[in-house]
């Protein structure tokens, strides 16, 4: 049990992290071929998720570590600009693990192994490669700020690929340019200590926004798989809740390493 609860951590503390975009009013959306970069990344940005305070009430993760597979539900609540709580329960109920998740902290409540596991961005980026930032970039947001320098999209067959830097590594995005949404990804650590591919599909509209209610992600060096799947009716949007973490009592304390 010990193990599961360390590669689940380890999973959700490799994309986990805070926002990077800010609100987007843009709605229009293109249907040619062909699209300003600027714009239709704008348009892109606006259907981020991390734009808005939210509460995912329940979803369904199902993680495959070479042989071995295991369920676990879970919710998510997010307040901007960074404060981020994913808990993890056992298909029974029982919580497994909280996780606490700002621009500079990571807490990790294990209540199975009663530890308490605590850390920041240099730690995962020593551990992994990567920078927290990309969580967002598994519920299907653009996360990256800049802009490339070619000034036409030329969607073919109706998706634009394209590549971008962040912090540690680079993204390349393969975008749909009728939805203006991410269709898939694929992250590349600065060190190359980890690749990471990202697939979104049955994508729904909540409230604003257009989100993928199914996520697949593929960590092909370690040969993990992780598929997050929810009903969009559990997605709470604007939500005006607090976020808190609540350590165990009496937990062992350890450094994330």
């Amino acid at each position: 049990m010990q193990r599961k609860t360390i590669v689940i951590v380890l999973i959700i503390s490799i994309i986990a992290g805070c926002s990077v975009a800010k609100r987007q009013t843009v709605k229009e959306r293109y249907r040619t071929e062909e699209a300003y970069v600027k714009d239709l990344i704008e348009l892109v940005r606006s259907n981020n998720i991390s734009n808005y305070d939210f509460y995912l009430q329940k979803a369904d993760f199902e993680i495959t570590e070479k042989d071995f597979k295991y369920k676990i539900s879970g919710s998510l609540k997010y307040r901007k600009p960074d404060t981020l709580l994913l808990t993890l329960r056992s298909l029974i109920g029982l919580e497994v693990a909280r996780i606490y998740v700002t621009s500079d902290t990571i807490l990790v409540n294990d209540r199975i192994n009663k530890i308490v596991m605590f850390g920041n961005q240099n730690d995962l980026e020593k551990k992994v490669g990567f920078n927290i930032q990309i969580f967002f970039l598994l519920l299907g947001d653009f996360i990256s700020h800049y802009i490339a320098d070619e000034a036409i999209a030329k969607c073919s067959e109706g998706f634009y690929e394209t590549e971008y830097n962040i912090k540690n590594g680079t993204v390349k995005y393969y975008i749909d340019c009728k939805r203006n949404k991410t269709f898939s990804a694929v992250v590349q650590s600065e060190k190359k200590i980890q690749n990471i591919s990202i697939r979104y599909a049955n994508y729904r509209r909540a409230d604003k926004i257009i989100i993928p209610t199914k996520i697949e992600l593929d960590m092909p060096d370690d040969k993990i798989k992780l598929t997050i799947i929810f009903d969009v009716k559990k997605m709470n949007v604007d939500w005006t809740g607090k976020v808190e973490f609540i350590p165990g009592n009496r937990y062992e304390i350890r450094r994330i390493r």
